[in-house]
């Protein structure tokens, strides 16, 4: 009885292993860092090709905590929010960018990778000249941004 027994546990592990192909719904294949496949992030149709992707907000207001860089973000993008420290920064055309750094450029812009901001908050006195102190904005050359700033939505790849 007991050769029995042993035979069918070393039996069930080989038996197991010609059964076929295990396939992950975490990962997109074996080896795959954490969020490295962005199987559950979709690109948001409103990113213009040539972005580094986009975070989509899910709340005006954030009440702080430990963040995550928009490199780290990007890493993990997935269908649920996170929190991300980084610069708000206003172009020439009104496009609402958010990045870990600026490049000191005329006029300044965010490095790379950088987000597209989409459904930021249309409050007209955080770009107004006239504000920018009080709002604790910095403008330059047409652009407006705020440093040191925290995001809290949902993070989209590029397309």
């Amino acid at each position: 009885m007991r050769l029995r027994a042993a035979a069918a546990t070393l039996l069930i592990p080989l038996l197991s292993a010609c059964a076929g192909t295990i396939v992950s719904e975490t990962f997109t294949t074996v080896g795959d860092e954490h969020g490295a496949g962005h199987s559950s992030a979709m690109v948001h149709p409103s990113v213009p090709p040539g972005a580094g992707g986009s975070i989509e907000l899910v709340s005006d207001f954030v009440g702080g905590g430990d963040g995550i860089s928009v490199g780290e973000a990007l890493d993990v993008a997935s269908s649920h929010p996170v929190l991300v420290d980084g610069i708000v920064l206003r172009d020439e055309d009104g496009t609402i960018w958010y990045c870990d750094r600026l490049v000191d450029d005329s006029p300044p812009r965010c490095s790379d990778p950088q987000l597209l901001v989409l459904n930021f908050p249309t409050d007209p006195d955080l770009f107004d000249p006239a504000m920018a102190e009080t709002v604790g904005a910095t403008m330059r050359d047409g652009i407006t941004w705020f440093e040191g700033h925290q995001l809290y939505g949902i993070v989209h790849p590029p397309p």
